[in-house]
C-alpha cells in the first residue's frame, strides 16, 4: 500500500510539473495542464481509495483469517482439554477400579491366611490329645506291666515258700520216723545195732539237708 500511494505521488508531480512548463510556454496549454492535473488528481484520488480499499480488504481477509485460526485454535485446544478431561477421568475410573481389586484381594488373602492358622490350630490341638492320649495309654500299660510283674514275683514268692515248706515238713516228719526208728532199733538192739542206727540217723540228716537244699534251688 506504501508503494502505491508513493507511486501515486509521484504521477501527480510528474503531471504538476508538466502542466506547470506547459503553462509558462502556452496559456492555451495551461489551462489543458490544469484540467489535466485535474483528473491526473481525481486518478490519483481513485486510485488511492482503490489502494486503501484493497488494504482494508486484505487487512479485513487477514482478520478473518487470523479469528478463524485463533478459533480453529480455540476449538482445538477445547478438543485437547475435553479428551485430556475424559482421559483423566478414565485413568481415576480405572484406579478406583484397580483399589477395589487390590482390596479385595488382600481382604481374601488375609480370610485365606485366617483360615489356614485356623486350621493349622485344629490340626495342632488334634495332635496335642493324640499325644496325650498316648502318653495316658502308655502310663496305663506301664502301670499295668509294673502290676502284673508285681503280681508274678508275689506269685512266684509265694509258691517258693509254699515249696520250701512241704520240702521242710518232708525233712522234718522223715527226720521224726528215722528218730523214732532209731530209738526203737536202739532199745531193740545192742550197742552195734545202736552204732548202726546212729551211722543211719547221721546218713537221713545228710538226705534231709540235701533235700532241703535242692528245695531250695
Amino acid at each position: 500500500m506504501t508503494h502505491s500511494l508513493f507511486t501515486v505521488g509521484q504521477l501527480i508531480f510528474l503531471f504538476w510539473t508538466i502542466s506547470i512548463t506547459e503553462a509558462n510556454i502556452d496559456p492555451a496549454a495551461k489551462a489543458a495542464a490544469a484540467a489535466a492535473a485535474a483528473a491526473a488528481a481525481a486518478t490519483a484520488a481513485d486510485a488511492a481509495a482503490a489502494a486503501a480499499t484493497i488494504a482494508a480488504s486484505a487487512a479485513a481477509v487477514a482478520a478473518a483469517t487470523a479469528a478463524d485460526a485463533a478459533a480453529a485454535s480455540i476449538a482445538t485446544i477445547n478438543a485437547a482439554a475435553a479428551a485430556a478431561t475424559a482421559t483423566a477421568a478414565a485413568a481415576a475410573i480405572a484406579a478406583k477400579e484397580t483399589a477395589t481389586a487390590a482390596a479385595s484381594a488382600a481382604a481374601a488373602a488375609s480370610a485365606a491366611a485366617a483360615a489356614a492358622q485356623a486350621t493349622i490350630n485344629d490340626k495342632a490341638a488334634a495332635a496335642a490329645a493324640t499325644t496325650a492320649t498316648t502318653a495316658a495309654a502308655a502310663a496305663a500299660a506301664t502301670a499295668t506291666t509294673a502290676a502284673a510283674a508285681a503280681a508274678a514275683t508275689a506269685t512266684i514268692e509265694n509258691a517258693a515258700a509254699t515249696k520250701a515248706a512241704a520240702a521242710a515238713s518232708a525233712v522234718a516228719a522223715a527226720a521224726v520216723t528215722a528218730a523214732t526208728a532209731a530209738a526203737t532199733a536202739a532199745a531193740t538192739l545192742e550197742a552195734a545195732a545202736a552204732k548202726a542206727a546212729a551211722v543211719a540217723v547221721s546218713a537221713a540228716a545228710a538226705a534231709a539237708a540235701a533235700a532241703i537244699a535242692a528245695a531250695a534251688a
